[in-house]
């Protein structure tokens, strides 16, 4: 690889999937590492089988957190992966997928493709001006600005049909009594989906202890903080971001579902999205084949030595 430097593949994970095993076979190369995050609430144990089935890419597991959805402790989950690929080597990029990711793309395209982009961070901002509001993504400016301005403590202790019920209650009353943990702060916070590729420049900035402390001070107690954080912190800092309708370099089906899980009829659209370098969401309990389907053909098998591997190779 000369000089340029691996990208780092930053994945978390709760449960072992096969679209899991299938992003670590496909990107399996001297261009990647792959580091895990398995929530504490999970059997570590399940995962280890995963650090054998690499030939090139090493396989790290991070610090682990008890996560739970829309609470504080899914951003320091990714924190948990920034430091741990940071105290082990140098990378470019710092790519964020779930166990429900696949790329989509032969593994020396997406790296070629972020190499080739270098400094710009691929990270999904919502635009107001062009944004589907049919899309189950879609949340006003005040909506978005009230996951911040008002305290959801809540969200890491209980389940996520106790939040809804607790968290209106909450908010009523925090606005009876005018809360505003954004008053007298000239910020305005922005929304996306967590899944993003940042560069090492942004990560340095993100990691930094100052900016660690006033992140802390603004998203903590905040609502589903992971799908704000960072977008907040590039505007902020004015970082460079990939300008293209894509800006996470992701497909991602917003309209069908929370996101909408792929299925075998989909296969053609995945494939022929030139756009982006990794998809969601996939299920093998949904759908199975569209799974064996993206495998095989970024594999480059025929379809008669398909046939011979599918039994064996997607048996769980």
């Amino acid at each position: 690889m000369e000089d340029r430097k691996k990208q780092a593949i930053l994945i978390l994970s709760h449960r072992n999937t096969l679209a899991l095993k299938s992003t670590i076979e496909l990107l399996d190369s001297q261009y990647f590492d792959f580091f895990l995050h398995i929530d504490k609430k999970s059997r570590i144990q399940d995962f280890f089988y995963l650090k054998k089935i690499t030939k090139f890419s090493t396989i790290h597991f991070s610090e682990r957190k008890n996560v739970h959805w829309g609470g504080f402790s899914m951003v320091e989950a990714m924190f948990a992966l920034l430091e741990c690929a940071r105290d082990t080597g140098e990378y470019s990029y710092f790519h964020f997928l779930s166990g429900d990711d696949m790329p989509i793309k032969d593994n020396e395209i997406v790296f070629n493709f972020f190499e080739n982009s270098y400094p710009k961070n691929f990270i999904d901002i919502l635009d107001f001006e062009n944004v589907n509001k049919n899309s189950y993504f879609y949340e006003p400016p005040e909506m978005i600005e009230e996951r911040v301005k008002y305290y959801y403590p809540h969200m890491d202790i209980l389940n996520r049909k106790g939040t809804n019920f607790i968290g209106k209650k909450l908010i009523y009353l925090q606005k009876l009594l005018k809360v505003n943990r954004l008053k007298n702060r000239e910020i305005e916070i922005f929304k996306g989906h967590q899944w993003c590729s940042l560069t090492n420049q942004f990560v340095d900035i993100l990691l930094d202890k100052e900016e660690r402390r006033v992140g802390k001070s603004y998203f903590s107690s905040s609502l589903i903080p992971d799908e704000c954080y960072f977008q907040t912190f590039a505007m902020i800092k004015k970082v460079e971001i990939y300008q293209q309708k894509n800006m996470s370099a992701r497909l991602i089906d917003w309209t069908r579902g929370k996101p909408y899980i792929w299925r075998q009829d989909d296969f053609f659209e995945i494939m022929n999205d030139k756009d982006s370098m990794f998809s969601r969401k996939f299920d093998e309990n949904v759908d199975r084949k569209i799974i064996e389907e993206i495998y095989i053909k970024i594999r480059g098998r025929s379809t008669d030595e398909a046939n011979k591997i599918k039994d064996k190779r997607f048996t769980k």
